[in-house]
This record gives C-alpha cells, sequence and structure tokens, in this order.
C-alpha cells in the first residue's frame, strides 16, 4: 500500500521475507501478559482496546493475563475512507475510568497522533470528572 497519491501495486507476500514468526509472537504476548500479571497484582486493571485494529492482539493478550481484569474499548479514527491519516483524529467512548487502572492497547503506531489524541481525552475525561465530583461534594 502506498501512502502517495500513486495507485496502489500489488504486493505478492509469498516473496516476502518473515521477520517475527507467528511462535516468537506468542512467546511475547505470553512474557507481556506475565509482566501485566505481575505489575498490577492485586488491583483489577482496566484494558482499553483501541478499535478496530488492537481488537484481536487484546483478545490473545487477557487470554494471558492472570488477574482480574476489565475490557473496555473506544474507537478513533483519522483515516475517513483515505488511506493516508487526515491528521485529525476522531474518537468515541463512553468510558468511566474515573480511579481505575488502565491500560490503553493498540494496534499500530506510526505517527504517535492517535495515541496521543487517546491519552489527552482519557485524562481530560478524567480530570472533569474528578473536578466535577470534588465541586459536588
Amino acid at each position: 500500500m502506498s501512502t502517495d497519491s500513486s495507485p496502489e501495486t500489488e504486493i505478492d507476500i509469498s516473496k516476502k521475507e518473515i521477520l517475527i514468526s507467528s511462535s516468537e509472537i506468542n512467546q511475547r504476548v505470553v512474557q507481556l501478559g506475565k509482566e501485566i500479571s505481575a505489575d498490577y497484582q492485586g488491583q483489577e486493571l482496566h484494558l482499553v482496546g483501541v478499535l478496530n485494529g488492537a481488537f484481536i492482539f487484546l483478545a490473545d493478550l487477557v487470554r494471558q493475563i492472570s488477574i482480574p481484569c476489565q475490557i473496555c474499548f473506544l474507537q478513533a479514527s483519522s483515516y475517513k475512507d483515505q488511506k493516508v491519516s487526515s491528521g485529525e483524529v476522531t474518537l468515541m467512548h463512553n468510558l468511566d475510568l474515573r480511579g481505575k487502572d488502565v491500560l490503553v492497547v493498540e494496534d499500530i503506531f506510526d505517527t504517535g497522533l492517535t495515541l496521543k489524541y487517546v491519552m489527552e481525552d482519557l485524562l481530560r475525561a478524567k480530570t472533569e470528572i474528578d473536578r466535577s465530583m470534588f465541586i459536588a461534594e
């Protein structure tokens, strides 16, 4: 897939070199599950998957986590039916993560723009919620 305006060229994946085997990926997911379980031992972790890309990886990861956890999702889009990012990220979610231990799971990082928007949005929502709770008390 090309990132410029030129026509797409077909890629014959059978002729491409495998850089990381499925076995290596599986081993790393198992290792991550153990590390996350150890890091959050005694806590209930909330895993926030960024749809749609992180869905399968998150499912595989959760199977390797041995502590109680909740799974929730948010949807992020910057492509708007294009092949390259528009530079504007649209987020859709209704998450209340106040007082929660949260791990955001994203599938691909290229510029980091989507993750920047996700983190800013989640932190802003937490601050607004915390502020409103403080005022209400």
